[in-house]
């Protein structure tokens, strides 16, 4: 016999912009007294709940509250005596948009979260979380009618509490972005402490600090997080599996959904300014925060000002948890259906396993795995510590992901790259004996990626990301000069490649529709088109490689399933894409431990005499591995083989350590390969990361000790 009937209610019809008002009732079925958890049902006014509205086979999208809380309150149950019921109101157009006429589906389809049998004598009012106990229910369904009985429609529109939070935001002062146009340092959020009676703390100067450097520590982690995404299961405790499941490791859709969600949260935060006020009229005591899908609002409640800065139930943490349903809208699967949130580390980890799809879109998996994650690079002694709230990020510093770029110009070897620390641009020269550092723009708002670095019309012609502008710096020997745009609203996540070409930059790269772009420059302006459209639904890698091979040029990228492709160009026309080794002759197996060779990094091509060195990551190994291009002389087919030469380096103690693809240059007779090293075992005094180096002279392999 079910415990508990619950039932819906509601006129047949409604008039267009009317309220729409539900009953909802639950019935207990049993011999006792029970209280019953209030959570997402229509009698808790701020939670998501189990309501499923739909027309003509489409879910509405929820538009009400997103609260984070902790445990249940006394008031979050309602008492229900033996073999009766309790009924509650509920108007519909408060949290889903009704503002269409037509015949719409109704029905409460989830669970009771938790009851329990209300005893004479025992005080029990509540019970934590690990002891719910849920009950599954299924309501009636029911249809319900809206019609239009106006003329002008634009005086029956209702709005839901979403809608009027957005609309609120619109009169905000317009969002700038800093006298720089920062896009890398992000934006200073507003702190609105007007008090609420209901929120009887202080805001002190202290906890402002916190929450500053909370909502500063998410956009820089972020990257952190998804680059752990590719290390586990390496990693311990397997973050990925453990949090979102195996759908999320084995599955390329599950996989890429979660990565690009978090880089969609990393762009937001760092151009977007944030509001978090003191103020919600909705918090309660047991209250973290609360925000609303495509808000740029989180209010901040009580239990928010009671967690640690980092670990779980953080304030890093939810400030990401309430970011996720704001910004990219978990909690709600692609079909639009809404779907109620699972709490606590132990229960998301039960949704991995049961159902991980669903836990890719869980707002509370989200901040389980940034606060785990965060914690296992803050305990490698990546971050400091501030004694006064034990974990602050006093000094922001990312992990290199890509090996830098270089080129040779005037006898010296240029490497550039952004310092993870600082943020600054830089440029390290080496003559083959010392080498110098200087920073060539230290606004710190530099996209953070790999510039590009090529030697155009006797000139080093630096490229980077800045704001949504790709812009270029040049160098003539003695001076560098000020910031130039190349492209405006430039439409890539990423820095792109670049190589001289027949006279012109060539600029390649996935625009935002996942297509290959080439952009051409002959030092007047640039004009960009579509090389190949991929038909993707998710960008795989980050920069297409680009390099030149007997006056041929190649864009060489990888695809879902890690193949490497590559598409020519002979100064005429485009060649179609086409498996790396169709264009070629294969001289030695196996390539990259695989035939055809594959890679599940973007590759990195250097052109050094009548070579094009094709730098990659061995799928299997996880370590970086180089294939050597070139064409014979005979006939005229290009040659696709090992790189011998470094391949020699596997038996030196200090061989390239890296798992990232990397840039060869030739240098006085001696090709060099440059790439960040480990901090751990190659320290510097102010804590960045080293560059080391190898090459090959006199067909002897030569390491540095990590100085440099």
């Amino acid at each position: 016999m079910e415990k508990f009937i619950v039932s819906i209610k509601a006129k047949q019809r409604y008039s267009l912009g009317d309220p729409v008002n539900i009953t909802f009732s639950i019935t207990n079925n049993t011999d006792s007294e029970q209280k019953v958890l209030k959570w997402n049902t229509p009698f808790d006014k701020f939670s998501q709940g189990y309501l499923y509205i739909t027309n003509q086979g489409k879910f509405l999208e929820y538009d009400g509250v997103f609260m984070k809380r902790g445990e249940p309150l006394a008031d979050d149950y309602i008492v229900i005596p033996p073999r009766e019921t309790k009924s509650t109101t509920l108007d519909l157009t408060t949290i889903y948009n009704l503002n269409e006429p037509g015949l719409y589906d109704l029905q409460f389809s989830g669970f009771i979260d938790d009851f329990f049998e209300k005893k004479k004598n025992i005080k029990s009012s509540r019970r934590f979380r690990r002891l719910f106990q849920a009950e599954p229910l299924e309501s009636n369904k029911i249809s319900f009618e809206i019609i239009d009985t106006t003329v002008k429609r634009s005086k029956k529109i209702r709005m839901t509490v979403g809608a009027k939070q957005r609309d609120i935001e619109k009169n905000y002062d317009k969002l700038k972005k800093d006298s720089k146009g920062s896009s890398y340092t992000f934006l200073q959020p507003d702190i609105i402490l007007r008090q609420n009676p209901k929120n009887k703390f202080d805001s002190g100067e202290l906890f402002i600090e916190m929450t500053i450097d909370a909502h500063y520590a998410l956009g820089e982690f972020i990257p952190y997080s998804y680059a752990d995404l590719s290390l586990s299961p390496d990693t311990e405790p397997g973050h990925v599996e453990m949090i979102f499941g195996k759908y999320c490791y084995d599955n390329f859709k599950g996989f890429y959904s979660v990565r690009d969600n978090l880089i969609t949260m990393r762009d937001v935060l760092r151009n977007t300014k944030f509001t978090y006020s003191f103020n919600g009229d909705r918090c309660k005591d047991n209250s973290y925060a609360y925000t609303f899908k495509g808000s740029k609002t989180v209010y901040l409640c009580n239990m928010y000002k009671k967690a640690p800065f980092s670990g779980e139930n953080s304030k890093m943490g939810t400030l990401f948890h309430e970011l996720t349903h704001a910004i990219i809208g978990t909690n709600c699967d692609e079909n639009g259906k809404p779907t109620p949130e699972v709490y606590g580390r132990e229960e998301c980890r039960k949704l991995a396993i049961k159902d991980p799809a669903k836990a890719c879109k869980n707002a509370d998996s989200y901040e389980f795995f940034l606060e785990t994650v965060f914690t296992y690079w803050k305990d490698k002694g990546i971050f400091d510590i501030n004694p006064d709230y034990q974990t602050l990020i006093k000094e922001r510093t990312i992990i290199p992901y890509y090996n830098p770029n270089l080129t040779v110009y005037q006898g010296s070897i240029f490497t550039v790259y952004q310092n993870p620390k600082s943020g600054d641009l830089c440029c390290t020269t080496y003559n083959g004996k010392v080498s110098s550092t200087t920073i060539i723009n230290s606004s710190k708002n530099i996209y953070w990626g790999q510039p590009g670095v090529v030697v155009y019309k006797n000139k080093l012609f630096v490229t980077y990301k800045k704001g949504g502008n790709l812009e270029f710096i040049t160098y003539d020997g003695k001076n560098w000069s000020s910031n130039q745009i190349l492209i405006m609203n430039f439409d890539s996540d990423y820095d792109p490649g670049v190589a001289v070409y027949k006279d012109k930059i060539f600029i390649v790269y996935y625009n935002f529709n996942y297509d290959i772009c080439c952009a051409t420059y002959d030092g007047t302006i640039a004009a960009t088109h579509t090389i190949a459209k991929l038909n993707r639904t998710t960008k795989y890698g980050d920069t297409p490689g680009i390099g030149i091979c007997d006056d041929t040029l190649f864009v060489i990228y990888n695809d879902l399933m890690s193949n490497l492709y590559a598409i020519t160009y002979d100064g005429t026309s485009w060649s179609k894409p086409n498996y790396l080794h169709e264009h070629c002759e294969l001289y030695s197996q196996p390539l990259l431990g695989f035939f055809p060779p594959i890679s599940s990094q973007s590759p990195r091509l250097s052109s050094i005499n009548d070579f094009l060195y094709i730098s990659c990551e061995n799928i299997q190994t996880k370590t970086s591995h180089q294939l050597r291009m070139y064409r014979d002389s005979n006939t005229k087919k290009f040659i696709l083989t090992d790189n011998e030469e470094l391949e020699k380096s596997s038996d030196e103690p200090n061989k390239i350590k890296t798992s990232q693809p990397y840039s060869v240059v030739k240098l006085k007779d001696c090709n060099y390969a440059i790439h960040y090293g480990n901090r751990e075992q190659h320290p510097v005094p102010d804590g960045s990361y080293p560059f080391l180096y190898l090459f090959r002279q006199n067909n002897t392999i030569h390491c540095n000790d990590g100085s440099w």
